[in-house]
This record gives C-alpha cells, sequence and structure tokens, in this order.
C-alpha cells in the first residue's frame, strides 16, 4: 500500500501566517488622533498697583563736626568718654591755657598803655589849640599835635582788637561739640602737642537722627524728574516729589519699618560717571540705621490697570519675549509681550501684549507649540498675598502698595533657559 506523504510542519505553520494575514487585510485601518494636550489657563490679574524701584544708596549722617584745635598747645585733658552721646556745646578737650592766660593779659597791659597814650594826646592837643587862639602857639604846632590825638586813638583800636583775639584764642583752649550726636574715640591723646595752623582731627561727631540716604540716579532716568528741583518759580522741591513716602531695605533684606521723604537733588550731573546724586531723608529715632550702611531706597510708581500673570508661563526665544495663549479655534497661538521691569513675587507685570480678555496657558508649556491644540482648564486668575479676584462689575480696583523689584539678571537668564 503507498503511503501519503507527511505535510511539514513549517508549511503548516505558513499556511497558517498566510491565512491571517488574508484575514487582516480584509479589515479598514481606523485612524485614532493622539489626545488633547492638557494645559490650564488662566486670565491675568488687572488691577492699580503701587510698586516700588529700587536703588543701592549708601546712608550719610544727618550733621558731622570734625573736632580740631584752633590753636596750637598742648592737650590737657580729655572730657569726653569713646563713642557716647555728647549735647551740643559739651566740652570734648582742654588745651594748656598759661600761655593764653598770658597773651590775655600782655594783650590788657596795652590796651591800657594805648588809652593813657590817648588821653595824653587829647591833653596836649586841647592845650596847644586854646593857645594858639592867642598866638602862642603856631598852627602847625596844634596840627601837630592833632596828629599825635589820632595815632593815640588808633593804637588804642589796634589793641583792643589785640585783646579780643587773645581772649578768643583763650576760649579756643576749651574744644567744645558744635552738635548732639555720637562722638567716636579720641584720635589724640592728651600730653599731644596739637597745631591750630595744620587742625589736627581730634575726633568727630556724627548726628544721625534724621539719617540722610543718597543713591546716583543715571543722567536717563532722571531726565523726566529734573523740573522738580528748586528754581526761581518754586523755591522749594516739587510737591508731588515731596508727598512720596520711600521705603528702605537694610542690607540683611529687611524692611526699615519707617518711611522717608525725598531731600534734594544735586545742582550738576557728575559728568564722569554720567549720574545725578538724589538724597532722602529717614527718621532715625531708635538708632538703627548708622553712617555709612549701604541700603536699597525703594521709590514708588503707581500703575494704573497692570496686567499680572505668573513669572513662570513667559517665554523667551531669539524673536523676543512671548507667552501661549488659547486662541480662538482651540489651539495654542503665541503672544508677543513686552514685561515690565517691576515684578511682584512669582508674579511678573505685563507692559504691552495682554489684556483681560486673554487666557495665558500656564501649565505644561513644555508640550506646547503655536498651532497645537489644547484642551484647556480655566482656573482662576493669580492673586497678590492671598487677595481674592479683582472687583467686578463697575467698581474700579483699589490701588494697594506692594513691593516690587526689578527682573534681575538671574531672573532674566531663567526666562532665557525656557525658550
Amino acid at each position: 500500500m503507498k503511503r501519503k506523504p507527511r505535510t511539514s510542519p513549517n508549511k503548516l505553520l505558513l499556511v497558517g501566517v498566510s491565512c491571517g494575514i488574508l484575514a487582516a487585510c480584509g479589515k479598514e485601518n481606523a485612524y485614532v488622533p493622539p489626545p488633547l494636550t492638557e494645559v490650564d489657563v488662566q486670565p491675568p490679574l488687572v488691577k492699580d498697583l503701587t510698586v516700588y524701584e529700587e536703588y543701592t544708596g549708601r546712608t550719610e549722617p544727618f550733621k558731622r563736626y570734625e573736632v580740631r584745635s584752633r590753636v596750637t598747645g598742648f592737650i590737657e585733658e580729655k572730657h569726653f568718654e569713646d563713642g557716647k552721646f555728647v549735647e551740643e556745646g559739651k566740652l570734648l578737650f582742654g588745651i594748656e591755657r598759661v600761655q593764653f592766660e598770658a597773651a590775655v593779659t600782655k594783650a590788657q597791659g596795652d590796651l591800657a598803655k594805648a588809652q593813657a597814650d590817648l588821653k595824653l594826646a587829647e591833653t596836649n592837643y586841647d592845650r596847644k589849640s586854646t593857645a594858639s587862639e592867642s598866638g602862642a602857639v603856631s598852627k602847625i604846632d596844634v596840627a601837630a599835635a592833632l596828629a599825635e590825638k589820632d595815632v593815640a586813638a588808633a593804637n588804642v583800636t589796634i589793641a583792643e582788637a589785640a585783646l579780643t583775639d587773645a581772649k578768643q584764642n583763650l576760649d579756643y583752649c576749651d574744644i567744645k561739640s558744635a552738635i548732639s550726636g555720637r562722638v567716636s574715640r579720641a584720635l589724640v591723646d592728651p600730653g599731644n602737642l596739637v597745631s591750630g595752623t595744620q587742625s589736627t582731627l581730634l575726633a568727630t561727631v556724627v548726628q544721625d537722627d534724621p539719617i540722610y540716604v543718597t543713591i546716583e540716579i543715571s543722567q536717563r532716568e532722571i531726565l523726566n524728574h529734573l523740573h522738580q528741583r528748586p528754581n526761581s518759580n518754586q523755591p522749594e522741591i516739587s510737591g508731588e516729589a515731596k508727598e512720596m513716602k520711600l521705603k528702605l531695605e537694610k542690607a540683611d533684606g529687611s524692611d526699615y519699618g519707617m518711611t522717608g521723604k525725598f531731600h534734594s537733588i544735586d545742582n550738576e550731573i557728575n559728568i564722569d560717571s554720567g549720574t545725578i546724586e538724589v538724597t532722602s531723608e529717614f527718621p532715625n529715632p531708635d538708632g538703627h540705621l548708622a553712617a555709612g550702611l549701604s541700603v536699597r531706597l525703594q521709590v514708588p510708581t503707581n500703575i494704573e490697570s497692570a496686567v499680572i500673570i505668573p513669572a513662570a508661563a513667559i517665554q523667551r526665544d531669539l524673536l523676543g519675549t512671548y507667552v501661549f495663549v488659547k486662541g480662538e479655534d482651540g489651539a495654542a497661538k503665541r503672544q508677543t509681550v513686552v514685561v515690565s521691569r517691576f515684578s511682584k513675587g512669582e508674579l511678573a507685570i505685563i507692559d504691552e501684549g495682554l489684556g483681560a480678555e486673554d487666557r495665558v496657558i500656564v501649565s505644561n508649556l513644555q508640550r506646547v507649540r503655536p498651532g497645537v491644540k489644547v484642551n484647556p482648564t480655566e482656573i482662576a486668575p493669580p492673586t497678590i498675598g492671598g487677595e481674592s479676584d479683582p472687583p467686578a462689575g463697575d467698581e474700579p480696583p483699589q490701588p494697594e502698595p506692594a513691593s516690587a523689584a526689578r527682573l534681575d539678571t538671574a531672573e532674566a537668564s531663567r526666562l532665557g533657559s525656557r525658550a
């Protein structure tokens, strides 16, 4: 009997695969679109703000008195404790008085002699003047007597001036403070010779209540404020500048806690630095500030209807600064913006490019591209310091003082790195 040939297992496998392929080809492929990108969209916060422009400055004393000797002599005594507060008129140093007392005594003697000479000259003139009426004395003798009297009178004036000078030098032996304030340590000890001609510095007295804060502002920034300086029609700094409430931040970043006011704007631009010095004044009753501290002066600026968004939503590339907003067709849209130099914490202020009607994409930004369809979830506008949403209806938002700093270099770099 003839045996049937056996079918190979490999052939059976090929037949099965072929049938499967033919069966699959008989069905139509269905396109399944990728899911839309889930994003949060947020309307900007629009409200009036008072923000602060910051300038690095330095504190300076309200008054500073350099204690110097006006006469030459030996310091006999020191009458103060280093670093203590002294009142105006307080005796600080005593110069040895012996030679100056002797000078006063000599000047008094010279004056007495000059006065005696004057009396003698007056008597001589009166006698010769009477004698000339009878012809006993010539007119030349009378004129000579008159000249002698005038010289004697001039000598009296000279002696009186010398006595005044001697007494003044004696008074200068007591070196007193011209102002009230804190005195430094003594720079010259008793027993040393000090010169009145070289004006040896003995100590300093500083009054720092109130205290000045000086800053340097570039000429470009000050151009719009020069008119606030005093002039012939306006003897004082303008009322707008005087009414500003300035704030101060100490070197450790803490707020000083007291507001100050503008004091003066310098009368010329420094041609070497291209800046002008502006001085403000702060109360310092408890001595929390000292002269020479580095501080940051905060000058208020009012911004009406400020447009505020999270700084994290801002992108930057070679074409400029922008944000993504939800377009009318549901796709992401690139919106060019101009960012203010001010910011508020993690929020940025937009000068141009956005309005209250825009919806800014604030999440999943790494997956957003222009034209990409998004699935938006609208969230509430950002808030400042835990505030609720801005007032609705016709009621305008109320301005709120808010400490705002400039976008610094690190922030700009961060925004650039997001492009």
